[in-house]
Parts: C-alpha cells; structure tokens; sequence
C-alpha cells in the first residue's frame, strides 16, 4: 500500500503542475528574457516547492499510519 500510495502521489502532484502550465499560456512574450524575475519570484517559486514537498510528506504519513 505504501508504494501505491506514493506513486498515486507523485501521479497527482506531477499532473497539477501540467495542468499548471498548460493553463497559464502564452504570456504574451516572444522570449523569455523579456520576462521580468526578481528575487520575489525566485523566493515565491522556492515556497511554493516546500509547500508542496509539506504536503506530500503529510499525505504519505496519513496514508501510512499504523489502523
């Protein structure tokens, strides 16, 4: 159960961030060295990482509990 558990994880977390990107588009830039990134977004993108690694951490230890 524990192998299903973190597969169907990885499955889910792999698909959110696809449908992520599918959704976001074109941002209306012909290259991206035209895009502005600060240090904001380089943090944002760095929490937003270990939010997510949190996550699965929890629903790994939720899925593998002792009933």
């Amino acid at each position: 159960m524990t192998k299903l558990a973190a597969r169907s994880t990885v499955a889910a977390v792999v698909l959110s961030v696809a449908h992520v990107a599918l959704a976001s588009g074109d941002s209306g830039t012909g290259s991206v060295t035209e895009m502005e990134a600060g240090p904001g977004v380089f943090f944002a993108l760095l929490g937003a990482i270990v939010a997510m690694a949190a996550l699965v951490w929890l629903v790994l230890k939720f899925f593998n509990r002792k009933k």
